[in-house]
C-alpha cells in the first residue's frame, strides 16, 4: 500500500571521544550543564557522581603457565558427575559381599547342628538371619489347607526363644536358603561409563601452556570510588577526560582487577562498561560519574545550540520536541542535526528542494479523490449486478483502473525520491487517509478486472 510520505530515518553518528588514559582529552563543562531540563530528561534516572582515590594496590598479574587443557576439564567434569554413582555403585557390591558372607555363615551353622545338635548353633544361625532381616516363607502346609490353590504362607525360623525346629523344618529353611542367596550385582550404566572414562586417563593431555595468576605480588594504581557524593549541579569547569568506558567490578577478577574497583570495560571481557572518570585540572581531584553517555551528550548538545545558531540566521525558527530541536519549512517539519548542516552545506536550497518536492506529490494528491469516488462506485455496483454488469461499464471501469495505476506509479516513484536528511515529516498529514482509500480501491479493482 503506498503511503503519503516516506519517513527516512538515518542513525546518527556520533564522535567517540577519546578513552586511552595516555591520551587523556580535556573538556570544559559549562556551570549548570547537568540542570537543564533537557539534559536531565536524556540522561538516565539515578545519575550521580562520587569521589574516586587513586590508590596502589597488590596485584598478582596473569603469566604463562601450565593450565588444564580444555580435554581434561570436559573429562574431569563428566568423571565428578558420575563419582556419586559409581561410589553408590562400590556400596552396593560392598553390602552384597557382606550378606553373602552371612548367608554363608548361616547355612554352616545349620549344617554343624545338623551333624551334632548343638542348639547354640541355631540359635547363632537365627541371629545372624534376624540381622539381615533374612524371611525365609514356605507354604503352611497344614490339613485345614489342603487343596487350596493359594495357601497362606508361614515364616520357618531356626530357633525362637531358646527352642529349636524341628530337624524337617530346619532342613527345608537350610533348602529356602539356598533360593535366597544374594545374586552377584550387575554393573550399571554410570558405573561402566566411570570406569570406561578412567581407562582413558592416560591418554589424555592434562596441562598446556596458558596464563596463570602469578602468585608474586606487583603493585599497581587502582581507581577505588569512595562514598563521598559530588552534586551534579556543582560540577563545572575544566576536566581531563580520563575516560568514559570504565567498569565496576563487583568481585575480583583475578589477574586483572580486584573487587569494588573501576577497570577499563575492554579489559573486564563481559562487564558492561557502566562509568566515566574525570579529573578536575585546578584541583586534581578524580570524579567518576555512573554514565558512559554524559561527553557524547555535552559535545552533540554543544553542536546542537551551534546548528540552531545556522538555521535560524536562515530565517527558520526552530523548536524542541522530545528533546530533539526540529524547523519548519513551508510544509515540512525537519529535524536540525549534523545531517541538516551537511546537507545544507552541499547544497543551499535543500529545504527548497523539499518544498518543491512536496508540490509535486500535492499535484498527484489532488487527482486521488476523484479517481477514487469512480473505482468505489464501480466496485459497489459489481457488488450488486456480478455477472450482469455490462460491458460498456466494465470497458469504462478499466480505463479508470489504469488511469490509477499511472498515478500510483507516480506516487511510489515521487515516495522514493531520498534527501539527507535524518528525520522531515509533512506538515500536512491529512492526504494520508485519501491515499489509503485510493489504494485499497485500486487494489479492489485490480483483482476483480484481473489488470
Amino acid at each position: 500500500m503506498s503511503h503519503l510520505f516516506t519517513r527516512l530515518t538515518l542513525v546518527s553518528i556520533v564522535l567517540t571521544l577519546a578513552t586511552h588514559r595516555s591520551n587523556a582529552q580535556e573538556v570544559t563543562i559549562p556551570e549548570g550543564w547537568f540542570q537543564k531540563d533537557h539534559i536531565k530528561g536524556q540522561l538516565k534516572r539515578g545519575l550521580g557522581a562520587v569521589v574516586v582515590n587513586v590508590t596502589e594496590v597488590d596485584w598478582y598479574p596473569m603469566i604463562e603457565g601450565e593450565v588444564e587443557t580444555l580435554t581434561y576439564q570436559s573429562w574431569r567434569k563428566d568423571l565428578e558427575a558420575l563419582q556419586p554413582h559409581y561410589d553408590a555403585y562400590l556400596e552396593g557390591k560392598k553390602q552384597d559381599s557382606i550378606r553373602a558372607y552371612q548367608f554363608q555363615e548361616i547355612d554352616r551353622l545349620i549344617g554343624e547342628y545338623l551333624k551334632g545338635k548343638n542348639k547354640t548353633l541355631l540359635i547363632e544361625a537365627q541371629a545372624l538371619a534376624d540381622s539381615q532381616q533374612l524371611k525365609i516363607e514356605v507354604e503352611d502346609s497344614s490339613p485345614q489347607y489342603r487343596g487350596y490353590a493359594n495357601k497362606p504362607q508361614i515364616e520357618l525360623r531356626l530357633a525362637e526363644k531358646g527352642r529349636v525346629s524341628s530337624r524337617k523344618e530346619i532342613q527345608l529353611y537350610q533348602s529356602q536358603l539356598e533360593k535366597q542367596k544374594p545374586q552377584e550385582r550387575v554393573t550399571n550404566y554410570q558405573a561402566k561409563e566411570y570406569l570406561r572414562l578412567m581407562e582413558q586417563q592416560a591418554s589424555i593431555p592434562k596441562t598446556e601452556k596458558g596464563k596463570v595468576q602469578s602468585k608474586v605480588a606487583q603493585k599497581r594504581l587502582a581507581y577505588l570510588p569512595t562514598t563521598k557524593k559530588i552534586e551534579l549541579g556543582t560540577i563545572s569547569g575544566t576536566f581531563e577526560l580520563i575516560g568514559n568506558d570504565f567498569s565496576y567490578t563487583q568481585e575480583e577478577i583475578p589477574g586483572v582487577a580486584q573487587a569494588k574497583e573501576l577497570y577499563p570495560a575492554q579489559e573486564t571481557g563481559s562487564i558492561p562498561a557502566c562509568c566515566t572518570i574525570i579529573k578536575d585540572t585546578e584541583s586534581g581531584q578524580l570524579i567518576t560519574i555512573n554514565s558512559t553517555e554524559v561527553f557524547q551528550l555535552m559535545e552533540r548538545d554543544m553542536n546542537q545550540a551551534a546548528y540552531v545558531e545556522e538555521v535560524e540566521a536562515l530565517g527558520y525558527q526552530t523548536h524542541t520536541r522530545d528533546w530533539e530541536v526540529y524547523l519548519n519549512t513551508n510544509h515540512y517539519e525537519v529535524k536540525v542535526d549534523r545531517f541538516l548542516m551537511e546537507a545544507l552545506k552541499e547544497n543551499p536550497k535543500v529545504l527548497q528542494t523539499l518544498d518543491a518536492h512536496y508540490g509535486h506529490l500535492k499535484a498527484v494528491w489532488n487527482q486521488l479523490p476523484s479517481i477514487t469516488s469512480a473505482l468505489t462506485e464501480s466496485i459497489r455496483v459489481y457488488r450488486i449486478k456480478k455477472q450482469n454488469i455490462s460491458n460498456s461499464m466494465i470497458e469504462k471501469w478499466k480505463a479508470e483502473t489504469k488511469k490509477a495505476i499511472k498515478l500510483n506509479d507516480q506516487l511510489m516513484t515521487l515516495n522514493m525520491k531520498e534527501f539527507p536528511l535524518s528525520q522531515y515529516y509533512p506538515l500536512d498529514a491529512s492526504q494520508s487517509q485519501e491515499i489509503d482509500t485510493f489504494t485499497d480501491a485500486l487494489i479492489a479493482s485490480r483483482g476483480i478486472l484481473m489488470l
